[in-house]
Order: C-alpha cells, then structure tokens, then sequence
C-alpha cells in the first residue's frame, strides 16, 4: 500500500509540473523509425583484447543540466573501453563534442526530440561495433505519451568467433509494474538468442519494489549475474544495475563523487571469460 500512494504521489507531482510547463515550451516530438539511431566517431580498435581487463562506464547524465558534466563524461570516456549514458543529448549541436572523444564510436538511440535536439541512451566503444540496433518501448510514459529506448550492440572478441552484445536500457517510469513488465519483455526478447557474453546495464528506474522482481527474472532467465557495487550505500533509491554473462568481475563501485548529475556513475572492471 505505501509503494502504491507512494506511486501515485509521483504521478499527481508529475502530471501538475507538466501541465504547468506546456505553455512554457513546445511538446516533444517522437522520431520517425530512421531518425532513431545516431553514431559519431570513429573506433580507434577493432575487436575487443581479451589480454586485458574491460573498462566501463554507466551515467544517467541527466540531459546534461550540469554543465560540468560535460567534462566529468570527457574524463570517463578517455579512461573506458564503454561508456553507456542515459538521458543523453544528440543532434548537430553535440557531435563535435562526442568526436573530440578520440577512438570512441557513439552509438545513440534517440527517445524523443526536443526542439533540435534528442534525448536517449548512448553507448560508446573503443571497438568497431559489427551490430547496432535499438528496441523502442511499445509502451509510453503519461502526459507526453514519450518511449524510452534500448540500445542494443555487439563487437568482435579477439581470437573468438563469439560477440559481445550490450544491451544500454532507460527503463520506463511512471507506469504501473504490468506495463514496465512489457519493456523489460522486449528487451528479454531482443538479446535472448545471442549465446555469447552479455552486459545488460543502465537506469532500469526501480523505484519500487516490484521491479526488482522483474529485472531478477530477466537476469535469470538469460543466465546473467548481478553485479554488487563495492561501496553500495542504500540511502537512497537505487535506479542503476549491472548484470553480465561471460565477464568476471574484478572491480565495481559507485562514483559518489561525482555529483554532476542526479544519478551516480557506476564503474565497472571485468575480465571476459570467453
């Protein structure tokens, strides 16, 4: 009962912030199916080592509304094999910042658009990606009825003939469970027959617990394992996962530091074991 009054809490708060906000500015518009997926830079690798440990960052970066934030990412990306963002910015205005990020190709998968500009996920890579695809939600958040999207890449192993795939998810908010349930299927169903190792990672918006159910289900259907966050703390809400298949992890913890944005950072170090 407390999750439900909880639930509806937020969406009464958010209904009344964006009712007040539409005359303020223009309602986002969702993109066509051929202006979803966007990539800058260029790979300076061609397959992944397997003779060295794998770096990665996780950000919700929160559209960029700290400006420096642009220099906290600047920083992750120069010391990350991937870097996958949520709430992330592309279009014009942005590509020359994404391509000063030298040996990285920027993978996004636009949400919606904003004026000029688009929102989403985005994931980043040091290797060449041989796949890049995106899974929309079929289901939509209230008030601007927007999707939120997967990202979903695969890249070449060294001396393997199996892909790593990373699937880069903002779950859904403000929705009941049944129909946060439905994205978490789509995504169950879009890297199911990939038989090599996998990251499975991002916002997933768990703010009620519920969902955790969810996204345990789907990491043990897939056979993936949670990743624990070193220095986890559990005052607040805890919104971004890790699971993985196929890596050891050697090292992962949250960036307290860093507070850039209304989420934390989560680093990850892993070895695959493919």
């Amino acid at each position: 009962m407390r999750s439900i009054k909880g639930f509806l809490i937020i969406i009464v708060a958010f209904a009344s912030f964006a009712f007040i906000s539409l005359d303020a500015k223009a309602l986002p518009t969702i993109p066509n199916h051929d202006q979803i997926l966007v990539q800058y830079g260029k790979s300076s690798d061609l397959e992944i080592r397997v003779d060295r440990e794998l770096r990665i960052t996780i950000w919700n970066v929160q559209k960029f509304t700290n400006g420096p934030a642009y220099r906290d990412l600047f920083k992750f990306a120069t010391n990350s094999d991937l870097v996958l963002l949520q709430e992330s910015m592309m279009g014009e205005n942005y590509a020359s910042y994404y391509t000063g990020m030298t040996g990285l190709t920027w993978t996004g998968a636009i949400s919606f658009f904003d004026g000029p500009s688009g929102t989403g996920v985005m994931t980043a890579s040091r290797a060449k990606p041989t796949y890049e695809g995106f899974v929309q939600s079929e289901a939509r958040e209230p008030i601007f009825s927007t999707p939120k999207m997967i990202a979903i890449t695969k890249y070449k192993i060294a001396g393997s003939s199996d892909e790593l795939m990373v699937a880069n998810i903002h779950g859904i908010n403000f929705v009941t469970t049944w129909i946060y349930e439905s994205q978490i299927a789509q995504l169950k169903k879009a890297v199911k027959n990939h038989k090599g190792p996998l990251i499975v990672t991002g916002d997933f918006n768990t703010h009620m617990p519920d969902r955790y159910l969810v996204i345990k289900d789907m990491a043990d259907s897939l056979g993936l394992k949670y990743v624990l966050m070193e220095n986890q703390r559990f005052d607040y809400l805890i919104l971004d996962h890790i699971f993985v298949r196929g890596l050891e992890t050697k090292s992962a913890r949250v960036l307290y530091e860093v507070n850039t944005s209304d989420h934390y950072p989560l680093e990850f170090t892993g070895q695959l074991t493919h």
